[in-house]
């Protein structure tokens, strides 16, 4: 029998987010019937901005998690975009979003009632996002309204927010127009407020895999990643990522690990295949456990990056007492948080995610590093092959696997996995005599 090396046991909200998820997937197909607008696009990113007129939303779909359980109902969304004529350019996630829109689902609640969304609300920072929505948008035949999230350099960052605060005021106006409601101040303020807390809630608890052992595995982090997707603008979403927080704080000073055999920490770098919900938890066996990644932690979290690499966590508004007392105050700080705070913004530039990787090996004490270039996702992973010549030059061992995140068609599991046992072996690694993680808390 194998010796825990450190105690471990299940996390105490895990229960609260999984029935928040529940509520907040009841809740989407419930607010059009209430009189508030559906929407499409977003993913999460700056989700305040729609509260003003009740706009609910989960990005492109929210039955992606579902098509990825589904082998064959996946393989066939696949087959749908190819006979269209949408080829392997697209990305792949936002592909079988789109599969879900013509298969005719994607608008379709479970008990059967067929949706139309009211209008598109997309922010470009990623061109496939924003040209993917632009499909939806012909398809639905509804309003659409796109905003640019701008690349400035430091000295100009204030210009670049003055820029955005214009952006946002407009699509404000917009929404009151196609929404026929008028617009809530003091609803965007509390929910600029929560969005902060949320974010940098999901920063700080990923600051705190700092410690030996890790106090959560990479599998948990995805879980509470959906709660995300809807949005940390929603005060029960802000609530639990809070008690999440309090919690992996309590874990790191009892020293309770997400792993009980850690031996070996690994960042995974570039999405994973969500379709394969062993992948992650495969270098378990050796006793090795993924931390999490810059995708991870900068795609949801409150950060500003160093030109060194450093990400620092932000205290937020209500932690620096600014009172916002007006839609120019919230806007402001939406500008803050996506231009100052928000390292996904850069995460496609190759300069700011090879420093953001190489030093977050160092300050989260990361033994190796596992590159995914992945042909679903060719911006994010765009990066890592200077990435593995980086982590070479500073000496830390790396693996890179080539796949797809959201097509099984482009993942060889015999492959990846027999080069993954040589990586954890040439790190001085054996499979454990036995392993056992207990119950898989993963959805």
């Amino acid at each position: 029998m194998l010796r825990t090396e450190y105690p471990t046991r299940p996390l105490e909200c895990w229960p609260k987010m999984k029935e928040l998820r529940r509520t907040l997937f009841r809740e989407y197909w419930e607010n059009q019937d209430e009189g508030n607008p559906l929407m499409l696009g977003g993913y999460g990113n700056l989700s305040s901005l729609p509260s003003g007129v009740d706009g609910r939303g989960a990005g492109l779909g929210i039955y992606y998690a579902r098509v990825m359980r589904d082998r064959d109902l996946l393989l066939k969304c696949h087959q749908t975009m190819d006979e269209m004529g949408y080829g392997p350019e697209i990305c792949a996630t936002l592909r079988v979003n789109l599969a879900s829109m013509f298969m005719g689902f994607q608008m379709r609640s479970p008990k059967g009632k067929l949706y139309k969304p009211d209008f598109i609300i997309e922010f470009h920072i990623c061109d496939s996002q924003s040209k993917s929505t632009q499909i939806a948008w012909e398809h639905y035949k509804i309003p659409y309204f796109v905003l640019e999230i701008p690349l400035f350099p430091p000295e100009r960052i204030e210009t670049g927010k003055d820029y955005m605060v214009a952006q946002m005021d407009e699509c404000i106006r917009w929404m009151e127009k196609v929404a026929g409601k008028k617009y809530d101040d003091e609803k965007l303020v509390e929910s600029v407020y929560n969005e902060w807390d949320g974010r940098v809630m999901w920063s700080r608890v990923a600051e705190f895999q700092k410690a030996i052992p890790a106090p959560l595995d990479q599998k948990m982090f995805n879980s509470f990643a959906t709660l995300m997707m809807w949005g940390p603008h929603q005060q029960p979403v802000a609530d639990v990522l809070r008690e999440l927080c309090e919690e992996t704080r309590q874990r790191v000073d009892e020293g309770i690990a997400g792993v009980s055999t850690e031996r070996c920490r690994l960042l995974h770098e570039g999405q994973p295949p969500w379709f394969n919900r062993a992948f992650l938890r495969y270098p378990n066996l050796y006793g090795a456990s993924y931390l999490g990644s810059a995708y991870l932690w900068g795609l949801w979290g409150a950060f500003h990056a160093d030109a060194d690499g450093t990400w620092t966590v932000p205290l937020t508004p209500r932690e620096r007492g600014i009172k916002l007392r007006s839609r120019e105050d919230a806007l402001r700080s939406l500008a803050d948080l996506a231009l100052d705070h928000s390292p996904i913004v850069t995460s496609h530039m190759v300069a700011p995610q090879v420093a953001a990787t190489v030093k977050m090996v160092k300050d989260w004490h990361v033994d190796g590093v596992v590159l995914h270039i992945d042909r679903g996702c060719k911006g994010q992973s765009a990066a890592n092959a200077e990435t593995r010549l980086a982590l070479r030059d500073e000496g830390i061992p790396c693996m890179v696997y080539e796949s797809n995140n959201a097509d099984p068609r482009e993942f060889s599991e015999a492959q990846v996995m027999d080069r993954m046992d040589s990586f954890l072996e040439s790190m001085g690694l054996s499979r454990l005599e036995a392993y056992s993680s207990g119950k898989d808390e993963e959805d």
